[in-house]
């Protein structure tokens, strides 16, 4: 990832590699968000400003310590199934059952019911 887009994007192959509970090379910025998770989660290797030599020399590393491998592996798998998909859908329907339970707001004049299945939020008074 190139350094200017540090805070403002964060690769999508990473959410899929850590769910196939594979560790991960990351080469870019060391303070992005991607980075800052390899790092806390110890699920792979971050290379920051390398070469070529140096990322063939971190997938020797990998390669030749198959227990840290499958150990980087296991803790992705851990940190996608934590921060994944289901998780942040469960909590979007957590939060529309929240207001759901807070009841349907008084409508305006001229403003047709809301659907079957979907949420109507309070407005402002």
């Amino acid at each position: 990832m190139r350094d200017n887009l540090c805070g403002l994007v964060v690769p999508s192959k990473f959410y899929g590699i850590a769910a196939a509970g594979r560790p991960m090379i990351f080469v870019g910025p060391a303070d992005s968000e991607v980075a800052r998770d390899i790092v806390r989660e110890r699920c792979g290797s971050v290379l920051s400003g390398t070469t070529g030599a140096g990322l063939a020399e971190c997938l020797r590393g990998w390669r030749a310590d198959s227990t840290a491998c499958s150990a980087a592996g296991a803790r992705a798998r851990a940190h996608a199934e934590r921060t994944g998909l289901r998780r942040a859908t469960d909590s979007f329907e957590t939060l529309l059952d929240q207001l759901r339970s807070m009841g349907q707001p008084k409508r305006s004049a001229g403003v047709p019911p809301a659907g079957p299945g979907s949420v109507s939020l309070p407005t402002p008074e």
